[in-house]
C-alpha cells in the first residue's frame, strides 16, 4: 500500500504540537510528501485483532470487548 515502515521524528517543539502529531499519528499515515491519509491498515488491523481474540473467551459483550481493546491498541501504538 506503499506506506512508510519507519519513525517519522517529530519536528514540533511545543506540548501542543506535541499532541497533535500523536493524536493524528494514531489514526493517519505521514508520507514523505506531507500528506496524511488515513491508516486504514493499522485500524482494521487493531479491531480485526481484538475481534478475533474475543472469540476465544467465554461469555461477555464481544462486540463491547473488541471495540475497546482495538481502541486501546490504536491509542498506545504511538
Amino acid at each position: 500500500m506503499n506506506r512508510p515502515l519507519d519513525y517519522t521524528p517529530v519536528v514540533c517543539s511545543g506540548t501542543g504540537g506535541r499532541v497533535k502529531h500523536a493524536a493524528l499519528g494514531a489514526v493517519t499515515d505521514e508520507l514523505p510528501n506531507g500528506s496524511h491519509p488515513i491508516a486504514v491498515p493499522r485500524i482494521v488491523g487493531a479491531y480485526t485483532g481484538a475481534f478475533l481474540q474475543t472469540t476465544w473467551r467465554p461469555g461477555g459483550s464481544r462486540a463491547g470487548n473488541a471495540l475497546l481493546s482495538g481502541s486501546e491498541t490504536l491509542v498506545s501504538a504511538r
